[in-house]
């Protein structure tokens, strides 16, 4: 209809924005897009097998292996105490929605478990590099050497 306001809107916003595919101009025409910058510049290289295979023989078995149980853990907790809450919420099943929330918070509990037996263990493993000095040998700070030089002349 001619006299429709919602042509008179799409007119309006023609006038006001121009091009309403790009309303803020072309972006190739604009200086803020370098001609050189192509995709394939920011696109990383696939890792071979050959590659990944010696990262991961460089990285210690134990943290390897640690790093695969509780990211397995995470997900299967996060995953059975989310779909237990739906279910409970969502459905009313409250026997198999309230098995899976517990199983999933069990399985949340052994993750943790899991990180602190290995950061447990990591920290027992590490010499402590800040070894408190035997008592035998004297241990004088800059602030005491200040404090008895001005009083004892």
């Amino acid at each position: 209809m001619p006299g429709d306001s919602a042509d008179d809107e799409d007119d309006s916003l023609l006038d006001r924005w121009g091009d309403l595919e790009h309303p803020f101009g072309d972006p190739a025409e604009s200086d803020l897009v370098s001609e050189f910058t192509q995709a394939s510049d920011y696109e990383p290289d696939e890792p071979t097998t050959e590659e990944l295979t010696r990262d991961l023989s460089e990285v210690d078995p134990d943290l390897l292996n640690t790093f695969t149980v509780c990211v397995l853990l995470a997900n299967l907790g996060v995953l059975l105490v989310s779909v237990g809450l739906l279910l409970v919420v969502v459905r009313d099943m409250f026997q198999l929605g309230g098995g899976l929330f517990v199983i999933g918070s069990l399985t949340l509990f052994r993750l943790r478990q899991v990180y602190r037996s290995y950061k447990r263990d990591r920290d027992d493993s590490e010499p402590t590099a800040t070894e408190l000095p035997s008592e035998s040998e004297p241990v004088e700070s800059p602030e005491s050497d200040q404090a008895d030089s001005g009083h004892n002349r």
